[in-house]
């Protein structure tokens, strides 16, 4: 399976968008 570089970072800007919301 593989991940492409776009996908890495498009999800870690999305989890970091709703930590930073829920805080």
């Amino acid at each position: 399976m593989r991940v492409s570089k776009k996908t890495v970072v498009l999800a870690g800007v999305a989890v970091f968008t709703i930590l930073a919301v829920s805080v």
